[in-house]
């Protein structure tokens, strides 16, 4: 079954709660659809399987974006596996791979991301150009061939290029995307996607608690549509965690407070939160602040001409 949850600027928390439509009619709206993100993997740390985590899936770290025709992927987690399959099913020949940072849950799909074996594919890898170590780099070592039978096949059919906080790409087709440090172990960087006058920024793997960069992030993401946050944690169970780089949704929602945004999605779950305790600290997040949701495989976020929705199909377990 598949239904879904419209958010505009100044909808009431009950109502984003309570206004349900199904999702078919909207997908099949060309104009609708040309500026949308869909969530492959949803999970922080590592992925995760079992009864509790069927609704929200135990994926780690992928996000597809589509603007414009253009097809932007965010992060090659576990959940790129199916992303990749899905994508050469549609007959897409060309996609740009943006990489938050090369800690483990984030990269370790790129091997099995079946377009980078193809001739026909053409795929290109932004990241954080200050990173102590070139992603190439880091994603040969992963695909050396103690570690992946099929060795660095896909690395080298990968074009790569870099991106500095602060620094902007123009894709042409009105697509514009922006770099933001991040405070994270390692180093870490988020990405502000623009087209058509509207703003998906993604906050994934930030710790909150640095003052200079908290500002930066707040300035990035002031005026973006759709904020995309790190919310590993609650304020409750926060402590103890100080420097492990994640951050809870209480910081989310007032940040999507501070920005103006229509909708927070709740991001990099946990991977011991079960769907139960999702559904309640989505319950908890809306009452603060009308349109937090929390981020499922599968989900889909799209712009409509008086806000945006957020659309998600239950999985089939026949």
């Amino acid at each position: 079954m598949q239904v879904l949850t419209r958010v505009t600027k100044h909808v009431a928390s009950a109502d984003v709660m309570g206004r349900r439509e199904r999702a078919g009619d909207l997908m099949q709206t060309g104009t609708e659809a040309e500026f949308s993100l869909r969530f492959w993997g949803v999970r922080g740390s590592l992925p995760v399987t079992g009864p509790s985590t069927l609704r929200y899936g135990g994926n780690t770290t992928c996000m597809e974006i589509t603007a414009a025709g253009r097809t932007i992927i965010v992060d090659c987690g576990t959940g790129a596996h199916w992303l990749g399959k899905d994508l050469l099913a549609r007959g897409i020949g060309r996609a740009d791979l943006l990489m938050t940072h090369t800690h483990l849950d984030h990269i370790t799909g790129f091997p099995l991301f079946a377009p980078a074996y193809s001739p026909d594919f053409d795929l290109v890898c932004w990241a954080c150009g200050d990173a102590p170590r070139p992603i190439a780099d880091t994603l040969r070592s992963l695909t050396a061939q103690a570690i992946w039978p099929l060795g660095p096949v896909a690395v080298d059919r990968t074009e790569f290029r870099t991106i500095r906080s602060g620094e902007g790409i123009d894709l042409g087709d009105g697509i514009t995307i922006r770099a933001q440090r991040l405070h994270h172990p390692g180093g870490c960087i988020g990405f502000r996607i623009e087209q058509g006058g509207s703003a998906f920024a993604i906050v994934s793997d930030h710790e909150h608690g640095d003052d200079a960069i908290d500002q930066e992030v707040a300035e990035f993401v002031r005026g973006a549509d759709v904020i995309v946050y790190d919310a590993t944690y609650t304020k409750a169970d926060y402590g103890g965690h100080e420097g492990w780089g994640h951050s809870t949704w209480e910081q989310g929602a007032a940040l999507a407070t501070q920005a103006g945004a229509a909708m927070v999605v709740m991001f990099h779950h946990a991977p011991e939160r079960t769907d139960d305790q999702l559904d309640a600290l989505v319950e908890a997040a809306g009452g603060r602040q009308p349109g937090v949701v929390a981020a499922m495989e599968g989900a889909r976020v799209v712009r409509l001409a008086d806000g945006y929705t957020f659309a998600y199909e239950e999985p089939s377990l026949g």
